[in-house]
């Protein structure tokens, strides 16, 4: 079954991919999953980025996203996982000692009654088997294959000595990319920073999964190959710029830490190592340091600060402030004309009328070069247009504050928008889980509307 499954696995990639490199990938994969399934799909898994192009990320953003994307209604991942889990499974098929019980067992009893709960939730709304194999339970469909081919590495030599070493080589290989596609500007998006490369939060996550593992592992040497893999691993989350994996990666350091306390002295001295080095070459790095302070605290001050339209993403901007006296009791009547120190009424508050310019502080408006727009004049702020593509901003600095501060600023209202859009889309789905809590929304269900996704893309479907 694993050939007659690499055949159509073949057959399916050149279709997915007709050029003289999609043939060389037919040939390649297939025959990989089957002499090595776990590393081979490892492998496939490690390099290729879940990332669509979009015209601005750059090519290493994007690497090997054919193998998730393409005109067929199947990823070309999921058939070579279903090669790769027959393949293995004919290592150890039929077993000698069949354990239910066991912890595997039970794993794969859990992953196979998520694939019938979804299969039959898709067909309870009206799908077909094939969309409800394909769109509902998919990754559960995945998560069986994965736990499939982890329970076979015992009976799969060949993986056990090549496994360690391919992730290794992957993640350092990685590395080295991104040090080359960052001078080149083939970055995913620099609003956010120069020094974001990978937008796929699988790759972060792998990486953060080896560097925990190697920590307190019997089998660690003091040689190149371990010190380059157990700096590359957090370097590369580091570059990713993704909170969430940041902050799953801290939590399960301390889980380790916590199981695996008789062994606290070595993981110690190899955390202290990785971090030095890491530490270095974020300090080193120019702008580095100050980027990741903005996307680990910094955006999260300034969500909380600036509102948002609706949960909307507002690139580079913030919404506008009203103005408002500062004292919130009116002062007394004074009989004096212009020198009167009660606050003239703001643009703002009485949008009928005029401020006299005369009793606004600042400058005049004869400081207001020809030509140039009169604020006082300008329309009020209308809807957030588009995303605008990446680059370099144009827009100046304000008065008192160097030009680099325009950047920075433009920067944190990016990521505040992002971080409110984000936990608006998380009171969506939750509101739309309450109301339908039982049956779900099912297939028919229209695109989640107030969602920050659905505001960019108005074409995505829930």
């Amino acid at each position: 079954m694993s050939l007659a499954a690499a055949a159509l696995s073949a057959a399916y990639t050149v279709w997915t991919l007709p050029s003289p490199a999609g043939v060389v990938v037919a040939v390649a994969l297939p025959l990989l999953v089957l002499r090595v399934p776990l590393t081979g799909l490892v492998l496939v898994a490690l390099l290729a980025q879940e990332i669509k192009p979009n015209g601005r990320f750059g090519e290493l953003t994007t690497l090997g996203h054919q193998v998730f994307f393409g005109p067929g209604k199947l990823p070309i991942v999921l058939p070579l996982a279903v090669t790769a889990a027959l393949a293995a499974a004919a290592r150890w098929w039929p077993p000698k000692r069949l354990r239910l019980r066991s912890t595997g067992g039970a794993l794969l009893g859990l992953a196979a009654a998520l694939v019938a709960l979804a299969v039959g939730s898709g067909l309870f709304h009206g799908q077909s088997i094939f969309s409800a194999v394909n769109q509902n339970a998919r990754p559960f469909v995945l998560l069986l294959l994965g736990l499939v081919l982890g329970m076979s590495l015992q009976s799969l030599r060949d993986d056990r000595r090549s496994l360690p070493v391919t992730v290794g080589a992957g993640l350092t290989g990685l590395l080295l990319a991104a040090a080359v596609a960052i001078p080149l500007g083939e970055i995913a998006d620099d609003r956010l920073s120069a020094y974001f490369v990978y937008y796929d939060s699988a790759l972060p996550a792998v990486a953060a999964a080896v560097f925990v593992g190697m920590l307190g592992d019997r089998g660690w040497r003091w040689d190149w190959r371990h010190l380059a893999v157990i700096v590359a691993a957090p370097l590369l989350i580091v570059f990713s710029f993704r909170r969430s994996v940041w902050l799953a990666a801290l939590v399960v350091l301390i889980a380790a830490f916590v199981v695996g306390w008789a062994r606290w002295r070595p993981m110690v001295r190899q955390l202290a190592f990785a971090g030095l080095v890491v530490g270095v070459v974020v300090l080193a790095l120019p702008g580095l340091a100050a980027d990741i302070g903005l996307r680990s605290v910094g955006s999260f001050e300034a969500g909380s600060r600036e509102a948002t339209t609706s949960g909307r993403w507002v690139a580079g901007s913030a919404p506008a402030r009203s103005s408002a006296p500062a004292r919130s009791s009116a002062p007394a009547r004074s009989s004096a004309p212009a020198s009167s120190s009660a606050p003239a009424p703001s643009a703002a508050s009485n949008p009928s009328r005029e401020p006299n310019p005369s009793r606004e502080p600042g400058p005049s408006r004869e400081s207001v070069p020809s030509g140039a727009p009169d604020p006082s004049r300008e329309p009020a702020a209308a809807t957030p247009g588009p995303t605008p593509p990446a680059g370099p901003t144009n827009r100046p600095a304000p008065s008192g504050q160097p030009a680099s501060a325009a950047p920075k600023q433009d920067s944190a209202a990016h990521q505040s928008a992002s971080t409110s859009g984000h936990i608006s889309d998380l009171r969506v789905g939750w509101d739309h889980v309450r109301a339908n809590l039982w049956t779900g929304g099912g297939p028919s269900l229209a695109a989640t509307g107030g969602t920050d996704r659905q505001h960019r893309d108005p074409g995505v479907r829930a």
